[in-house]
């Protein structure tokens, strides 16, 4: 079975659990923590009805182009989007308004124009590491994402990477951008859509189901 969003609710072997173990599946996502034949019997009051072990992990390498235990793969088009829409929030505007406060203040002294320019540009890298670093770590999404309907989720798990895994995926990309942005492109031909980043760490862009909530911001905020 390559697609697990067809998969039938009940017990099954999860990809990345311990041999022996499985996980319930709703029908949607996992929901319990990997048990034993005897814990599952324990808690149901019933032996587990024999199924058919869940995709394996990366099981959309061996299966149709697009796929992946956890959604469809978000194709090249809707992740280019996505960054762009985050490009513009959080490097392009930024940036324009600390060239114009540093014209501004450097209008009075040109060291303290230099040092507003030089403040700002670091706040702005801090801004665009934690959103797209961490943000996307911890929740799946950046706003640009969130809008295109992208969430980002370990290969082997189907969850958030968590915020250091994210930050050091938002450094990886700078090898995407080597040898003419070649990393960038490599989701129009991989077959799991991946940038040379999401090899790295380990991760999938998979589409984000209609009626699933979006997640929040670490903050606890929404986007």
């Amino acid at each position: 079975m390559s697609d697990s969003s067809s998969m039938a609710a009940g017990w099954y072997e999860a990809p990345g659990d311990p041999p022996g173990t499985k996980r319930y599946w709703d029908g949607s996502q996992w929901t319990s923590d990997p048990m034993t034949e005897a814990q599952i019997a324990a808690q149901t009051g019933a032996t587990a009805a024999p199924a058919a072990a869940a995709p394996a992990a990366g099981a959309a390498a061996t299966g149709a182009a697009g796929m992946s235990p956890w959604g469809d793969l978000a194709p090249w088009g809707t992740r280019a989007l996505g960054f762009l829409i985050d490009w513009a929030l959080f490097a392009l505007v930024p940036y324009i308004a600390v060239f114009v406060l540093g014209a501004v203040f450097g209008a009075i002294s040109d060291a303290l124009g230099a040092l507003v320019i030089f403040l700002g540009y670091i706040a702005v890298l801090a801004l665009f590491i934690y959103v797209l670093g961490y943000g996307v770590g911890t929740t799946g999404q950046s706003p640009g994402k969130r809008l295109m309907g992208i969430k980002i989720v370990g290969k082997e798990t189907g969850q958030v990477i968590g915020g250091g895994a994210g930050v050091g995926r938002w450094f990886a990309h700078i090898i995407d951008s080597l040898v003419c942005y070649i990393g960038w492109l490599m989701p129009l031909w991989d077959k799991e859509r991946q940038t040379i980043a999401d090899k790295l760490v380990s991760t999938y862009a998979v589409i984000v189901p209609k009626g699933e909530i979006m997640p929040l911001m670490p903050d606890g905020k929404p986007f």
